[in-house]
């Protein structure tokens, strides 16, 4: 009615569409700055909760690029979407826009009610692709936080040392005579109950790897026939048992009988080497690089690499035969292993001030530092799919609000005439669930593209699983059919002489 005064009284149809557009750009500014804000709270969330080691994390901020980008977008959504609603009403005849608050507004409503439908049903498909692949996401990262480590990551503290690399055998001895004392040291300290060292923890940021063989090589090769490639690390005596990897064949490593060409293999690599028997102690395995070891033990199989990978042939070598620059602490604790890294740091320094220990945390921190990827890429699309659905909703309910408005003289005659309200409320359902329908429908196909891209950061979880697809779809047709069921409720309610007069 508005725009029909405006245009009876000589406003241009450029006019009417200069002022909606700015309107529509006032409104885009404001969004823009909000979605601003936001966005840089969002950034301080990040940077305090997610792991530092996050590539990039430490240059997130919302810079000039940035602003002018959020800007443009808001200026081109403002355009795009208010584009042509503002030329319809620019181009609607005076006497049709004066008489929409009439009795014509029914035939009115039904000629653009295909456009306000068509958004809603876009934003529907959208927000069904992405919430099942949110869903599939958060299966997965849950799979993978459950997977079993192969040791005890509970009272575990990690720490990192640097020594000057070993070149001879008097730096030998003065490395194996720090590390004797360092060990015996943070053994002594309260709290503690066993302590060991490693060339690296796991699923920490280095590995080795060399091949073996349960065979001898022929002339001119290092191993036999049957050789596999398996990661490798050197521990100290106490590293297993603190780690907490249990010994299921021979025995660990021990101070008094640390021969270096002793070996312990995992479960899974022994089984490979040696697959008709139960305990291969004893049994000697021939190394890539040419030398034959003794096998002293086998433990557990543990996930060196990854959680989504599986856990990694290892053969552990003792520290009797070298020492890596820097090596990695394993101190079990009684409690909280956070409590002790002062201790554990001031122990260090008593043997040696200028050799300080750093990366001192617990291994629950390690472990989280390993799936802060697929957490982050986890939170990023359920955030997305959260505020799909949220405009989703309030787009089918808005729909449905609208649509009620402009019927309400018709229901008002249908509710004089002894319409039941269920009556009044069915059509206006139907409406809603075909559009939810249409709209669901067409987000399934979509989700399945959109699945298929995220195939590759799915661990335990197919991109294509039924039960999350009709789940997900259940879940958005309640809460569609809940946003729209408020407003048709509203409907059921007219009062008809209230409505009629209203008219």
């Amino acid at each position: 009615a508005e725009i029909g005064v405006r245009r009876a009284l000589g406003a241009s149809a450029a006019r009417v569409v200069r002022q909606l557009m700015t309107e529509n750009l006032a409104l885009a500014g404001v969004g823009g700055a909000l979605g601003l804000g936001l966005a840089a709270l969002t950034i301080r969330f990040a940077a305090a909760h997610l792991p530092a080691t996050l590539p990039r994390l430490a240059r997130l901020s919302l810079d000039g690029p940035v602003l002018i980008f959020a800007l443009a977008v808001s200026a081109l959504t403002a355009l795009g979407f208010g584009l042509l609603p503002a030329v319809l009403a620019g181009r609607a005849n005076a006497l049709s826009a004066l008489a929409r608050g009439g009795r014509s507004a029914a035939g009115v409503d039904a000629r653009r009610a295909p456009l306000r439908e068509g958004l809603v049903i876009a934003q529907l498909a959208l927000a069904t692709a992405l919430a099942i692949g949110a869903v599939l996401l958060a299966q997965s990262f849950t799979k993978l936080a459950q997977v079993p480590l192969g040791f005890r990551s509970d009272h575990l503290l990690t720490a990192r040392v640097t020594l000057p690399e070993v070149t001879d055998e008097a730096g030998f001895a003065r490395t194996e005579a720090y590390y004797r004392a360092l060990l015996r040291e943070i053994a002594d300290l309260p709290g503690v109950r066993s302590v060991g060292i490693s060339s690296e923890i796991p699923l920490g940021q280095v590995n080795t790897a060399m091949e073996i063989s349960a065979q001898p090589g022929e002339a001119g090769k290092a191993v036999g026939v049957g050789a596999t490639t398996a990661s490798w690390r050197i521990a100290s005596a106490g590293y297993l048992a603190a780690l907490g990897v249990p010994r299921l064949r021979g025995r660990f490593f021990a101070e008094s009988d640390e021969p270096s060409d002793s070996v312990i293999l995992s479960a899974g690599l022994a089984k490979k080497l040696f697959p008709r028997e139960a305990d291969p102690s004893g049994r000697t395995v021939f190394l890539g690089n040419g030398q034959g070891r003794i096998v002293v033990g086998v433990v557990g199989d543990v996930h060196q690499l990854g959680l989504a990978q599986e856990a990694t042939p290892t053969m552990y070598f003792p520290t009797s035969w070298y020492y890596w620059p820097t090596m990695t602490l394993a101190v079990r604790t009684e409690g909280d292993p956070a409590t002790l890294i002062a201790a554990v740091r001031k122990s260090a320094a008593n043997i040696a001030p200028d050799l300080p220990l750093f990366d001192l945390q617990p291994m629950s921190a390690v472990i989280a530092q390993s799936i802060a990827q697929p957490r982050l890429q986890t939170w990023i699309v359920a955030t997305f799919a959260g505020l799909a659905l949220l405009l989703a909703g309030v787009g089918v309910a808005g729909v449905v609000a609208y649509s009620v408005a402009q019927r309400t003289p018709e229901l008002a005659v249908r509710a004089a005439l002894g319409a039941s309200p269920s009556r009044i409320v069915s059509p206006i359902l139907f409406r809603a669930a075909w559009v939810l329908g249409l709209g669901i429908a067409l987000g399934l196909g979509l989700a399945v593209g959109f699945s298929q891209a995220l195939s590759k950061l799915l661990f335990g979880v197919s991109a294509l699983s039924p039960t999350v697809y009709v789940a997900t779809a259940l879940f958005l047709a309640a809460l569609g059919l809940l946003a729209s069921w408020l407003p048709a409720r509203r409907a059921a309610r007219i009062s008809p002489a209230q409505a009629l007069l209203g008219a």
